[in-house]
């Protein structure tokens, strides 16, 4: 992945099971984080705490969704539920679709 931009939010993929589990990656100027195995990852207080993360992320076997794609990890066609976690400045919250 490339540099990410700053108030994105990226989905990331990795298999579980007989299915896949998901999350997003955000990114803010001086802090970055994301969701998985029940807890909350927030990398922050310097510009390059996204890279952390994303390694921290990385390292937990998730694969940008593009990426995961590409490589044949998930179908071309397949979406995340509409489940979300918003993550920022080491706050997190559900947001769920209706």
């Amino acid at each position: 992945m490339n540099t990410p931009k700053v108030g994105k939010i990226y989905i990331f993929v990795r298999k579980h099971g007989d299915g896949f589990e998901h999350t997003e990656f955000v990114r803010d100027e001086d802090s970055a984080g994301f969701a998985a195995d029940g807890s909350y990852h927030v990398h922050e207080n310097h510009p390059g705490a996204w890279r952390d993360a994303l390694a921290a992320l990385v390292g937990l076997g998730f694969l940008e969704l593009s990426e995961a794609r590409a490589s044949g990890l998930v179908p071309s066609s397949w979406e995340p539920s509409r489940e979300t976690f918003v993550l920022k400045h080491g706050q997190a919250a559900v947001a769920r679709e209706a």
